[in-house]
Protein backbone atom coordinates (compact mmCIF):
# COMPACT_ATOMS: atom_id res chain seq x y z
CA UNK A 1 0.00 0.00 0.00
CA UNK A 2 1.45 3.68 -1.06
CA UNK A 3 2.45 5.86 2.48
CA UNK A 4 1.12 8.79 0.03
CA UNK A 5 -0.58 11.10 2.81
CA UNK A 6 -3.15 12.68 0.02
CA UNK A 7 -4.14 11.99 -3.58
CA UNK A 8 -4.57 14.91 -5.87
CA UNK A 9 -7.41 14.60 -8.95
CA UNK A 10 -8.99 16.95 -11.08
CA UNK A 11 -11.51 19.37 -9.30
CA UNK A 12 -13.73 19.02 -12.32
CA UNK A 13 -14.45 15.65 -12.17
CA UNK A 14 -15.98 15.56 -8.57
CA UNK A 15 -19.23 16.69 -9.56
CA UNK A 16 -19.18 14.81 -12.83
CA UNK A 17 -23.02 13.05 -12.95
CA UNK A 18 -21.35 10.36 -14.99
CA UNK A 19 -19.40 8.84 -12.17
CA UNK A 20 -21.14 5.75 -10.74
CA UNK A 21 -20.33 3.71 -7.70
CA UNK A 22 -16.84 3.77 -7.04
CA UNK A 23 -15.48 5.63 -9.52
CA UNK A 24 -13.95 8.51 -7.54
CA UNK A 25 -12.96 6.18 -4.98
CA UNK A 26 -10.86 4.36 -7.88
CA UNK A 27 -9.65 8.09 -8.86
CA UNK A 28 -8.42 8.35 -5.75
CA UNK A 29 -6.41 5.62 -5.46
CA UNK A 30 -4.67 5.87 -8.76
CA UNK A 31 -3.40 9.52 -7.50
CA UNK A 32 -2.28 8.15 -4.44
CA UNK A 33 0.10 5.70 -6.17
CA UNK A 34 0.61 8.23 -8.55
CA UNK A 35 4.60 8.68 -9.00
CA UNK A 36 6.28 11.67 -7.78
CA UNK A 37 8.41 11.99 -10.47
CA UNK A 38 6.80 11.04 -14.04
CA UNK A 39 3.03 11.30 -12.65
CA UNK A 40 2.13 8.27 -13.82
CA UNK A 41 1.45 4.68 -11.80
CA UNK A 42 1.49 1.48 -12.58
CA UNK A 43 -0.79 -0.44 -10.46
CA UNK A 44 -2.65 -3.66 -10.65
CA UNK A 45 -5.85 -3.87 -10.78
CA UNK A 46 -6.26 -7.03 -8.19
CA UNK A 47 -3.93 -4.68 -5.80
CA UNK A 48 -6.48 -1.70 -5.87
CA UNK A 49 -9.54 -4.16 -5.48
CA UNK A 50 -7.63 -5.52 -2.35
CA UNK A 51 -7.52 -1.80 -0.90
CA UNK A 52 -10.48 -0.75 -1.75
CA UNK A 53 -12.20 -3.58 -0.18
CA UNK A 54 -14.20 -4.73 -3.38
CA UNK A 55 -14.30 -7.05 -6.42
CA UNK A 56 -11.40 -6.46 -9.38
CA UNK A 57 -14.63 -6.03 -11.70
CA UNK A 58 -15.85 -3.33 -9.86
CA UNK A 59 -12.26 -1.46 -10.26
CA UNK A 60 -12.16 -2.62 -14.20
CA UNK A 61 -15.46 -1.35 -14.78
CA UNK A 62 -14.88 2.21 -13.05
CA UNK A 63 -11.27 2.57 -14.99
CA UNK A 64 -13.08 2.26 -18.33
CA UNK A 65 -15.72 4.50 -17.27
CA UNK A 66 -12.91 7.10 -15.77
CA UNK A 67 -10.79 6.38 -19.29
CA UNK A 68 -14.46 7.37 -21.19
CA UNK A 69 -15.12 10.18 -19.47
CA UNK A 70 -11.28 11.70 -20.12
CA UNK A 71 -10.20 11.42 -16.12
CA UNK A 72 -7.91 8.82 -16.46
CA UNK A 73 -5.24 7.51 -19.75
CA UNK A 74 -4.57 4.03 -19.46
CA UNK A 75 -1.36 2.19 -21.32
CA UNK A 76 -2.10 -1.15 -21.11
CA UNK A 77 1.43 -3.66 -20.91
CA UNK A 78 1.55 -7.49 -22.04
CA UNK A 79 4.36 -9.52 -20.50
CA UNK A 80 6.87 -11.41 -22.32
CA UNK A 81 5.00 -14.30 -21.71
CA UNK A 82 1.61 -12.59 -23.39
CA UNK A 83 -0.26 -12.52 -20.28
CA UNK A 84 -1.66 -9.15 -19.38
CA UNK A 85 0.00 -7.22 -17.01
CA UNK A 86 -0.34 -4.39 -14.72
CA UNK A 87 -1.21 -1.24 -16.66
CA UNK A 88 0.04 2.50 -16.28
CA UNK A 89 -2.27 5.22 -15.99
CA UNK A 90 -2.39 8.69 -15.46
CA UNK A 91 -4.49 10.96 -14.05
CA UNK A 92 -5.05 13.24 -17.27
CA UNK A 93 -3.84 16.66 -16.78
CA UNK A 94 -1.83 17.67 -19.79
CA UNK A 95 1.23 15.45 -20.75
CA UNK A 96 2.14 13.60 -23.44
CA UNK A 97 4.14 10.70 -22.58
CA UNK A 98 7.26 10.01 -24.96
CA UNK A 99 7.31 6.24 -26.15
CA UNK A 100 10.86 5.61 -24.70
CA UNK A 101 9.89 7.11 -21.06
CA UNK A 102 7.64 3.62 -20.23
CA UNK A 103 10.88 1.81 -20.55
CA UNK A 104 13.02 3.62 -18.31
CA UNK A 105 10.03 4.04 -15.62
CA UNK A 106 9.46 -0.11 -16.09
CA UNK A 107 13.26 -0.41 -14.59
CA UNK A 108 12.81 2.42 -11.97
CA UNK A 109 9.39 1.48 -11.02
CA UNK A 110 9.33 0.40 -7.12
CA UNK A 111 6.23 -2.60 -7.92
CA UNK A 112 7.26 -6.22 -7.35
CA UNK A 113 7.13 -8.65 -9.55
CA UNK A 114 4.09 -10.35 -8.11
CA UNK A 115 2.45 -6.63 -8.34
CA UNK A 116 3.77 -6.69 -12.09
CA UNK A 117 2.19 -10.20 -12.81
CA UNK A 118 -1.37 -10.34 -10.93
CA UNK A 119 -3.55 -7.96 -12.84
CA UNK A 120 -6.42 -8.10 -14.73
CA UNK A 121 -6.71 -11.98 -15.35
CA UNK A 122 -9.66 -12.65 -13.69
CA UNK A 123 -13.54 -13.25 -14.28
CA UNK A 124 -15.79 -10.72 -13.29
CA UNK A 125 -17.08 -12.62 -10.10
CA UNK A 126 -15.67 -11.51 -6.96
CA UNK A 127 -12.14 -12.99 -7.11
CA UNK A 128 -10.20 -12.71 -3.92
CA UNK A 129 -7.48 -10.13 -4.31
CA UNK A 130 -4.31 -13.03 -3.43
CA UNK A 131 -6.01 -16.12 -5.55
CA UNK A 132 -3.52 -17.37 -8.06
CA UNK A 133 -3.70 -15.65 -11.36
CA UNK A 134 -5.73 -17.89 -14.58
CA UNK A 135 -3.68 -18.66 -17.40
CA UNK A 136 -2.23 -17.04 -19.77
CA UNK A 137 -4.18 -15.66 -23.18
CA UNK A 138 -7.23 -13.98 -21.62
CA UNK A 139 -6.80 -10.76 -22.12
CA UNK A 140 -7.92 -7.39 -20.70
CA UNK A 141 -11.24 -5.47 -22.28
CA UNK A 142 -10.31 -2.85 -24.35
CA UNK A 143 -9.58 0.77 -23.16
CA UNK A 144 -10.66 2.46 -26.55
CA UNK A 145 -9.55 3.16 -29.67
CA UNK A 146 -7.72 6.56 -28.35
CA UNK A 147 -6.66 8.13 -25.51
CA UNK A 148 -8.70 10.12 -23.47
CA UNK A 149 -8.13 14.28 -24.00
CA UNK A 150 -6.59 16.62 -21.32
CA UNK A 151 -9.40 17.55 -18.69
CA UNK A 152 -7.71 21.15 -18.52
CA UNK A 153 -4.69 23.21 -18.38
CA UNK A 154 -1.74 22.62 -16.33
CA UNK A 155 0.70 19.92 -15.23
CA UNK A 156 -0.44 17.56 -12.80
CA UNK A 157 1.09 18.38 -8.95
CA UNK A 158 2.08 14.74 -7.74
CA UNK A 159 1.34 13.85 -3.88
CA UNK A 160 4.66 12.29 -2.20
CA UNK A 161 3.60 12.91 1.69
CA UNK A 162 1.14 12.07 3.65
CA UNK A 163 -2.27 13.19 5.85
CA UNK A 164 -3.38 9.94 7.26
CA UNK A 165 -1.66 7.44 9.28
CA UNK A 166 -2.69 3.65 8.01
CA UNK A 167 -4.65 3.40 11.76
CA UNK A 168 -7.03 6.61 10.63
CA UNK A 169 -7.10 4.86 6.90
CA UNK A 170 -8.67 1.70 8.11
CA UNK A 171 -11.08 3.18 10.16
CA UNK A 172 -12.31 5.40 7.68
CA UNK A 173 -13.03 2.43 5.66
CA UNK A 174 -15.14 1.26 7.68
CA UNK A 175 -17.21 4.37 7.77
CA UNK A 176 -17.64 3.74 4.23
CA UNK A 177 -19.34 0.59 3.96
CA UNK A 178 -22.11 1.56 6.52
CA UNK A 179 -25.07 2.13 4.08
CA UNK A 180 -26.42 4.77 1.27
CA UNK A 181 -27.11 6.88 4.12
CA UNK A 182 -23.36 7.57 4.23
CA UNK A 183 -22.57 6.81 0.50
CA UNK A 184 -18.92 8.30 -0.18
CA UNK A 185 -19.50 9.10 -3.38
CA UNK A 186 -22.49 11.59 -2.17
CA UNK A 187 -19.34 13.09 0.07
CA UNK A 188 -18.03 16.03 -2.53
CA UNK A 189 -21.84 17.24 -2.95
CA UNK A 190 -22.13 17.31 0.97
CA UNK A 191 -19.45 19.26 1.50
CA UNK A 192 -20.33 21.75 -1.35
CA UNK A 193 -23.80 21.89 0.74
CA UNK A 194 -21.93 22.78 4.09
CA UNK A 195 -20.22 25.43 1.59
CA UNK A 196 -23.06 27.24 0.06
CA UNK A 197 -25.46 26.76 2.76
CA UNK A 198 -29.13 27.97 2.49
CA UNK A 199 -31.21 31.12 2.31
CA UNK A 200 -28.26 33.47 1.11
CA UNK A 201 -26.00 32.05 4.13
CA UNK A 202 -22.66 30.50 2.29
CA UNK A 203 -19.78 29.28 4.34
CA UNK A 204 -17.75 33.11 5.10
CA UNK A 205 -14.67 32.52 2.69
CA UNK A 206 -15.49 29.40 1.62
CA UNK A 207 -14.54 30.91 -2.20
CA UNK A 208 -10.83 31.62 -1.00
CA UNK A 209 -10.45 28.23 1.03
CA UNK A 210 -9.75 25.00 -0.52
CA UNK A 211 -12.73 22.59 -0.85
CA UNK A 212 -10.44 19.32 -1.45
CA UNK A 213 -9.19 19.84 1.88
CA UNK A 214 -12.12 20.64 3.25
CA UNK A 215 -13.54 17.09 1.67
CA UNK A 216 -10.54 14.98 3.04
CA UNK A 217 -11.39 16.44 6.61
CA UNK A 218 -14.88 15.10 6.01
CA UNK A 219 -13.83 12.07 4.74
CA UNK A 220 -12.10 11.33 8.28
CA UNK A 221 -15.22 11.95 10.55
CA UNK A 222 -17.04 9.20 11.22
CA UNK A 223 -21.15 8.75 9.72
CA UNK A 224 -22.44 10.36 13.68
CA UNK A 225 -19.88 12.93 13.20
CA UNK A 226 -20.64 14.11 9.59
CA UNK A 227 -24.27 14.45 10.53
CA UNK A 228 -23.65 16.58 13.33
CA UNK A 229 -21.20 18.45 11.24
CA UNK A 230 -24.03 19.39 9.00
CA UNK A 231 -26.90 19.67 11.07
CA UNK A 232 -25.02 22.27 13.54
CA UNK A 233 -23.71 24.38 10.82
CA UNK A 234 -25.75 27.19 10.74
CA UNK A 235 -26.19 26.83 14.61
CA UNK A 236 -21.98 27.46 14.62
CA UNK A 237 -22.51 30.43 12.35
CA UNK A 238 -25.29 31.92 14.38
CA UNK A 239 -22.62 32.03 17.49
CA UNK A 240 -20.33 33.22 15.86
CA UNK A 241 -22.18 36.13 14.52
CA UNK A 242 -23.34 36.78 18.20
CA UNK A 243 -20.58 36.47 19.89
CA UNK A 244 -18.63 38.77 16.85
CA UNK A 245 -15.90 36.30 15.84
CA UNK A 246 -14.85 35.17 12.51
CA UNK A 247 -15.89 31.41 11.68
CA UNK A 248 -13.04 29.58 11.11
CA UNK A 249 -12.76 27.99 7.58
CA UNK A 250 -14.98 25.19 6.86
CA UNK A 251 -11.71 22.83 6.61
CA UNK A 252 -10.73 23.67 10.14
CA UNK A 253 -14.33 23.45 11.17
CA UNK A 254 -14.50 20.09 10.13
CA UNK A 255 -11.01 19.23 11.31
CA UNK A 256 -11.19 20.59 14.98
CA UNK A 257 -15.03 19.34 15.08
CA UNK A 258 -15.92 22.82 16.02
CA UNK A 259 -19.84 21.73 15.86
CA UNK A 260 -19.41 19.56 18.71
CA UNK A 261 -18.37 23.09 20.54
CA UNK A 262 -22.37 24.21 19.34
CA UNK A 263 -24.95 23.57 22.21
CA UNK A 264 -27.44 20.76 21.04
CA UNK A 265 -30.12 22.92 22.35
CA UNK A 266 -29.31 25.86 20.08
CA UNK A 267 -28.40 23.69 17.40
CA UNK A 268 -31.85 21.89 17.49
CA UNK A 269 -33.40 25.46 17.66
CA UNK A 270 -31.69 26.49 14.80
CA UNK A 271 -32.69 23.75 12.68
CA UNK A 272 -35.95 24.09 14.03
CA UNK A 273 -36.54 27.96 12.82
CA UNK A 274 -34.25 27.48 9.68
CA UNK A 275 -36.04 28.55 6.04
CA UNK A 276 -35.09 26.92 2.68
CA UNK A 277 -36.36 28.45 -0.66
CA UNK A 278 -39.03 26.62 -2.67
CA UNK A 279 -38.83 27.60 -6.12
CA UNK A 280 -41.72 27.09 -8.73
CA UNK A 281 -42.03 23.78 -10.27
CA UNK A 282 -38.82 22.84 -8.36
CA UNK A 283 -38.06 19.50 -6.81
CA UNK A 284 -39.25 21.10 -2.41
CA UNK A 285 -42.20 22.45 -4.47
CA UNK A 286 -43.00 19.12 -6.14
CA UNK A 287 -42.71 17.27 -2.94
CA UNK A 288 -44.87 19.74 -1.01
CA UNK A 289 -47.82 20.05 -3.71
CA UNK A 290 -47.90 16.12 -4.27
CA UNK A 291 -48.29 15.46 -0.27
CA UNK A 292 -50.61 18.36 -0.36
CA UNK A 293 -52.78 16.19 -2.80
CA UNK A 294 -51.96 12.85 -1.10
CA UNK A 295 -53.56 14.29 2.06
CA UNK A 296 -56.75 14.20 0.37
CA UNK A 297 -59.14 17.21 -0.32
CA UNK A 298 -61.02 19.60 2.16
CA UNK A 299 -64.81 19.39 2.56
CA UNK A 300 -66.04 21.49 0.00
CA UNK A 301 -69.84 23.24 -0.76
CA UNK A 302 -71.59 22.23 -3.32
CA UNK A 303 -75.26 23.76 -3.90
CA UNK A 304 -78.10 21.74 -4.09
CA UNK A 305 -79.54 23.35 -6.97
CA UNK A 306 -76.21 22.93 -9.25
CA UNK A 307 -79.03 22.61 -12.90
CA UNK A 308 -80.62 25.90 -11.89
CA UNK A 309 -77.67 27.59 -11.12
CA UNK A 310 -76.08 26.29 -14.68
CA UNK A 311 -79.57 27.52 -16.46
CA UNK A 312 -79.09 30.74 -14.74
CA UNK A 313 -75.58 31.25 -15.64
CA UNK A 314 -76.72 30.03 -19.78
CA UNK A 315 -79.66 32.87 -19.46
CA UNK A 316 -76.54 35.45 -18.26
CA UNK A 317 -74.16 34.12 -21.68
CA UNK A 318 -76.96 34.33 -23.83
CA UNK A 319 -78.03 37.85 -23.78
CA UNK A 320 -74.39 39.06 -24.12
CA UNK A 321 -73.35 36.56 -26.36
CA UNK A 322 -75.04 33.43 -28.53
CA UNK A 323 -71.40 31.77 -28.57
CA UNK A 324 -70.22 32.27 -25.21
CA UNK A 325 -73.03 30.91 -24.18
CA UNK A 326 -73.10 27.76 -26.73
CA UNK A 327 -69.21 27.39 -25.60
CA UNK A 328 -70.66 27.94 -21.77
CA UNK A 329 -72.54 24.77 -22.41
CA UNK A 330 -70.17 22.50 -24.43
CA UNK A 331 -67.96 23.16 -21.55
CA UNK A 332 -70.13 21.42 -18.92
CA UNK A 333 -71.12 18.77 -21.00
CA UNK A 334 -74.96 20.16 -21.60
CA UNK A 335 -76.92 19.79 -24.46
CA UNK A 336 -79.33 22.57 -26.16
CA UNK A 337 -82.71 20.78 -27.05
CA UNK A 338 -84.92 21.78 -29.79
CA UNK A 339 -87.36 23.36 -27.68
CA UNK A 340 -84.91 25.33 -26.32
CA UNK A 341 -84.33 23.47 -22.93
CA UNK A 342 -80.98 21.76 -21.43
CA UNK A 343 -80.44 18.11 -21.32
CA UNK A 344 -78.07 17.64 -18.79
CA UNK A 345 -75.66 14.56 -18.50
CA UNK A 346 -76.81 11.65 -16.34
CA UNK A 347 -73.88 12.27 -13.78
CA UNK A 348 -74.15 16.01 -13.79
CA UNK A 349 -73.87 16.53 -10.36
CA UNK A 350 -71.29 14.23 -9.91
CA UNK A 351 -69.26 15.94 -12.47
CA UNK A 352 -69.91 19.64 -11.10
CA UNK A 353 -68.91 18.28 -7.22
CA UNK A 354 -65.56 17.00 -8.89
CA UNK A 355 -64.99 19.89 -10.95
CA UNK A 356 -65.33 21.78 -7.62
CA UNK A 357 -63.58 19.95 -5.02
CA UNK A 358 -60.58 20.12 -7.85
CA UNK A 359 -61.13 23.68 -7.81
CA UNK A 360 -61.15 24.09 -3.40
CA UNK A 361 -60.70 21.37 -2.39
CA UNK A 362 -56.95 21.36 -2.48
CA UNK A 363 -55.88 25.20 -0.82
CA UNK A 364 -52.50 23.85 -0.02
CA UNK A 365 -51.68 22.83 -3.80
CA UNK A 366 -53.67 25.75 -5.04
CA UNK A 367 -51.37 27.73 -3.15
CA UNK A 368 -47.98 26.94 -4.56
CA UNK A 369 -50.09 26.50 -8.06
CA UNK A 370 -50.33 30.32 -7.44
CA UNK A 371 -46.89 30.71 -6.60
CA UNK A 372 -45.58 29.11 -9.83
CA UNK A 373 -48.43 31.14 -11.81
CA UNK A 374 -46.58 34.23 -10.43
CA UNK A 375 -43.17 32.69 -10.35
CA UNK A 376 -42.33 33.45 -7.06
CA UNK A 377 -39.97 31.99 -4.49
CA UNK A 378 -41.45 30.75 -1.42
CA UNK A 379 -39.97 29.10 1.96
CA UNK A 380 -40.53 26.25 3.76
CA UNK A 381 -38.58 24.87 6.78
CA UNK A 382 -35.78 23.06 6.29
CA UNK A 383 -36.99 19.94 7.21
CA UNK A 384 -38.86 19.85 3.47
CA UNK A 385 -35.36 20.26 2.07
CA UNK A 386 -35.38 16.51 2.08
CA UNK A 387 -37.85 16.02 -0.45
CA UNK A 388 -35.72 17.18 -2.99
CA UNK A 389 -33.98 13.81 -2.95
CA UNK A 390 -37.37 11.96 -3.55
CA UNK A 391 -38.03 14.16 -6.57
CA UNK A 392 -37.28 14.11 -10.07
CA UNK A 393 -37.20 16.48 -13.15
CA UNK A 394 -39.82 15.57 -16.01
CA UNK A 395 -39.65 17.11 -19.24
CA UNK A 396 -42.56 19.16 -20.50
CA UNK A 397 -44.59 17.43 -23.06
CA UNK A 398 -42.51 14.39 -22.41
CA UNK A 399 -44.41 11.03 -22.18
CA UNK A 400 -43.91 10.73 -18.49
CA UNK A 401 -45.23 14.59 -18.10
CA UNK A 402 -48.69 13.21 -20.14
CA UNK A 403 -48.27 9.98 -17.72
CA UNK A 404 -48.91 12.44 -14.85
CA UNK A 405 -51.84 14.72 -16.82
CA UNK A 406 -53.88 11.58 -17.54
CA UNK A 407 -53.30 10.29 -13.39
CA UNK A 408 -54.41 14.04 -12.24
CA UNK A 409 -57.65 13.36 -14.05
CA UNK A 410 -58.14 10.48 -12.86
CA UNK A 411 -57.61 11.10 -9.52
CA UNK A 412 -59.29 14.25 -9.53
CA UNK A 413 -56.57 16.54 -8.75
CA UNK A 414 -55.66 19.99 -9.94
CA UNK A 415 -52.45 19.73 -12.30
CA UNK A 416 -49.89 21.83 -12.56
CA UNK A 417 -49.76 25.10 -14.39
CA UNK A 418 -48.69 26.55 -17.45
CA UNK A 419 -45.14 25.77 -17.45
CA UNK A 420 -44.51 28.60 -20.31
CA UNK A 421 -40.68 27.98 -21.51
CA UNK A 422 -39.38 26.08 -18.74
CA UNK A 423 -37.88 22.60 -19.46
CA UNK A 424 -38.68 20.32 -16.97
CA UNK A 425 -41.30 20.37 -14.08
CA UNK A 426 -40.36 18.05 -11.22
CA UNK A 427 -42.58 15.20 -9.67
CA UNK A 428 -41.92 12.54 -6.72
CA UNK A 429 -39.66 9.75 -8.78
CA UNK A 430 -40.82 6.56 -10.20
CA UNK A 431 -44.18 8.68 -12.03
CA UNK A 432 -47.18 7.85 -10.75
CA UNK A 433 -46.78 4.31 -10.01
CA UNK A 434 -44.29 5.39 -7.71
CA UNK A 435 -46.35 7.65 -5.15
CA UNK A 436 -46.94 5.41 -2.66
CA UNK A 437 -43.10 4.35 -2.15
CA UNK A 438 -42.81 8.24 -2.00
CA UNK A 439 -45.15 8.75 0.53
CA UNK A 440 -43.86 6.59 2.52
CA UNK A 441 -40.13 8.15 1.99
CA UNK A 442 -41.63 11.42 2.50
CA UNK A 443 -43.81 11.22 5.66
CA UNK A 444 -40.86 9.00 7.54
CA UNK A 445 -38.29 11.65 6.59
CA UNK A 446 -40.45 15.17 7.36
CA UNK A 447 -42.04 12.78 11.16
CA UNK A 448 -38.44 11.85 11.96
CA UNK A 449 -37.40 15.94 11.74
CA UNK A 450 -40.28 16.74 14.14
CA UNK A 451 -39.94 13.92 16.50
CA UNK A 452 -36.18 15.33 16.61
CA UNK A 453 -37.23 18.62 16.91
CA UNK A 454 -39.81 17.90 20.14
CA UNK A 455 -37.62 15.84 21.75
CA UNK A 456 -35.67 19.38 22.03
Amino acid sequence: MSNARFSIIPGWVVADRRLKGRDLQVLCVLGQHTNRKHGWCRRSQVKMAAEMGCARSTVQASLDRLVKIGAVERREVVSDSGRDSAHWYRVIYDRVTPEEAFREWDRDDELTDEELGADVLEDDSDTPADQPAPPAGISAPPAGPESAPPAGPGSAPINDSSLTPPAERTERGRGRDDGESDDPTKFAKRVKALELGTANNPWPGAIASSTAWALLQFEKLTPEERRLAEERRDSYLAECKAQKVKPVALGVYLRDKKFLDVSPLAAKAQVASAKIPVAPFGPVWAGMRALALLDGPEAVDVPLDVRDRARQMFEALRRSSEARALAYLQGKGIELGADGGLIFPNDFDQAEFRRRVCESGYPRANALHLQAKDRERGVAEARFGALVELCEPVPVGSALFEQWREHHEEAGWPFVPDPGSMPVVYFPRGGPEGLHDFEMAARAALRQERSDDHAA
